[in-house]
């Protein structure tokens, strides 16, 4: 069931993160071979790590490098990864 968007800050709708982890996750993040900015990349039990950001225009893309940087660094601690790297 969606919740009612009157329940919840626009910004809600507005912002996403996503981790996909195994060296298949390496296509959620690229494009025609191109890697998408801005994601991040890490190691995890020897394989890839990559993690996302989807925000709207309205929020700019310095916050979103931080909000990506803050949510790379989390779950690198909680899944024991290295070698964090951020693009974009």
């Amino acid at each position: 069931m969606r919740p009612d968007a009157a329940q919840w800050p626009c910004w809600a709708w507005e912002l996403g993160f996503g981790a996909g982890y195994g060296d298949w996750s390496d296509r959620l993040v690229t494009g025609s071979g191109v890697r998408m900015p801005p994601t991040a990349t890490a190691r995890c039990d020897g394989e890839a790590a990559n993690l996302a950001i989807r925000a709207s225009k309205s929020i700019g893309d310095a916050r979103r490098r931080v909000l990506l940087r803050s949510f790379a660094e989390d779950q690198v601690e909680r899944h024991g990864c290295s070698g964090l790297r951020l693009t974009g």
